[in-house]
């Protein structure tokens, strides 16, 4: 690409690193990439933890809720059946 007046390119090199030698890079400061993984996967974590306590009561009514939909729905066939049955 041709110069422009005032104009500066930049380029980031990195090192290339043998497997044995791996580096953790989440306590390296210029790394923001692994710094906000590790920021989500801890804010998952507590969201997980916070939701599973509240969630206990909720799935008892939901269970509760669950036999008596189960109950009018089963009450609500026998209804139409017998409709259907009357009609012919």
């Amino acid at each position: 690409m041709p110069p422009y007046p005032g104009m500066r390119h930049s380029m980031e090199l990195r090192r290339i690193v043998d497997e044995e030698e791996t580096i953790d890079t989440r306590d390296d400061p210029d790394d923001w990439a692994a710094q906000y993984q590790a920021y989500l996967d801890e804010e998952e974590l507590e969201n997980e933890e916070a939701k599973g306590s509240q969630n206990k009561g909720a799935d008892i009514d939901q269970a509760l809720e669950g036999e008596d939909w189960a109950v009018q729905y089963a009450k609500y066939c026998e209804e139409k059946e017998r409709e259907f049955f009357e009609s012919c």
